[in-house]
């Protein structure tokens, strides 16, 4: 699960007014690269977008979240990982 936060100068966490996005993936497979770039919003699968955002002028921070498992060997291994601050000005 691919989620995101935006913060704004004070630290503060900025609710966006889409209480829910959900993702219609049934049947879809993707292998992920290093370093490659990926989108969920290619064939109208997201909806609303994921990477519409609607904010006020000023200055905010994006933190990107990935939640995910691997399966090997039988075992499954539960992941999370998370980019670091993305600075974001709006005029």
């Amino acid at each position: 699960m691919f989620t995101y936060e935006v913060y704004d100068t004070k630290g503060k966490l900025v609710h966006q007014d889409v209480k829910e996005r959900f993702v219609d993936s049934i049947g879809y497979v993707t292998t992920l690269k290093p370093k490659g770039l990926y989108s969920y919003d290619e064939g109208e699968h997201v909806s609303p977008k994921y990477n519409e955002l609607l904010l006020k002028k000023g200055s905010y921070e994006v933190i990107s979240k990935a939640k995910f498992r691997i399966n090997k060997d039988g075992k499954e291994f539960d992941f999370e990982i998370k980019s670091k601050p993305f600075r974001l000005n709006v005029y």
